[in-house]
């Protein structure tokens, strides 16, 4: 369970600081390349994530990130940074800009704006964003499996997998995970329930 947490709270984390702050670029910027790279990340999401066992497999081998719960944190956070992005730049596009506008003539740089005005009105597609990143985490089995070869390092979902033998189960231990393993998914939706009802319909439309 504590490697669990530290994995999902780590790779909530880093998704949500990467996915924000590159949705405000591609929201508000104007870059070289800026639309392609962002159909690229668009590509992304249209493959499926179990094409990518193998690369990511060979990738993580070559950088010496297997059987290290920082790798595992690195993986988890690199899959669904690009459907989060979308998520995001989409919320960020419908808020008014003559709230930055204001900013800077207060004398507001870029990350002033970003930090102290955007963001706060990003809560709730930013709270999605967290709760997506979080569950991924937490319920992920196959990349875990194959990605953890030392039994003190594996997962809650490997463990509760492993109560299950070849010829006989403990199906009390396998129940009593499976409901200390649903736990917090259930806390997450009721404490951000309305932020997350919220970041979907604002974010996934465009006004």
């Amino acid at each position: 369970m504590l490697n669990s947490a530290g994995v999902s709270i780590a790779t909530t984390g880093l998704v949500t600081v990467l996915a924000s702050t590159m949705a405000y670029s591609f929201a508000r910027f104007e870059f070289p390349g800026k639309r392609i790279i962002f159909a690229v990340l668009m590509g992304m999401i249209m493959i499926p994530g179990v094409v990518l066992l193998i690369p990511q497999f060979i990738l993580a081998k070559s950088l010496g990130l297997l059987n290290s719960l920082p790798g595992l944190v690195l993986v988890y956070s690199a899959g669904p940074l690009a459907f989060n992005t979308f998520l995001l730049r989409g919320f960020f596009e419908n808020l008014p800009r003559e709230l930055e506008e204001s900013a800077i003539i207060d004398g507001a740089n870029a990350f002033t704006i970003f930090w102290r005005i955007m963001l706060p009105l990003a809560a709730p597609a930013i709270s999605t964003v967290a709760v997506f990143s979080f569950l991924g985490a937490w319920d992920e089995y196959l990349l875990a499996l194959n990605f953890l070869t030392d039994q003190n390092l594996r997962t809650l979902p490997i463990a509760i997998a492993n109560f299950r033998g070849q010829h006989s189960s403990n199906w009390g231990l396998v129940f009593a995970g499976s409901l200390t393993a649903v736990i917090p998914t259930i806390l997450l939706f009721v404490f951000f329930q309305r932020y997350f009802i919220q970041g979907i319909t604002s974010g996934g439309v465009r006004g």
